[in-house]
């Protein structure tokens, strides 16, 4: 497979996020990327809401950082992607970070959602995971559709 460049709205997150020293704070560039503000704006909103510097976060608290924005969070199933995937790949029991690349169309061009996988959480935008994990297959445990 091919490698795919880590997208460049996810390296200038990364940058900005390189300047304050910060590091986990992938919950951080996530809530920027789905809400369109900058790095220092959801850092600051993030730290308003507990996470504190070098640290994850509760999904409580970049849920509660989305709807700041002005964005609503719907929960989405699993099954909601798989069913729409090609042949036998419909019986897969599992969305990965892979897929949105792996199934292109699937993830719809017109939404964005936020990922989690065990310790980590990503933005997929327009179809396309923008984040580190692009050429990973991390396993997603929940899938939100932001609006």
């Amino acid at each position: 497979m091919i490698k795919t460049n880590t997208p460049k709205e996810f390296e200038d997150l990364y940058s900005a996020s390189r300047s304050l020293n910060e590091n986990n704070d992938c919950t951080v560039k996530a809530v920027a990327l789905v809400c369109g503000v900058t790095y220092q704006e959801a850092h600051a909103e993030m730290k308003r809401r507990g996470r504190k510097d070098r640290q994850g976060a509760f999904a409580w608290q970049y849920k509660a950082a989305v709807e700041h924005f002005g964005k609503r969070i719907i929960t989405r199933t699993a099954n909601e992607f798989i069913s729409q995937y090609p042949g036998i790949h419909k019986t897969l029991s599992h969305v990965t970070s892979h897929h949105p690349r792996r199934f292109p169309g699937v993830f719809s061009k017109d939404k964005v959602y936020l990922l989690r996988s065990r310790g980590h959480v990503l933005a997929v935008i327009g179809g396309e995971v923008k984040d580190w994990s692009i050429n990973k297959s991390l396993r997603i445990i929940d899938i939100w559709e932001v609006v």
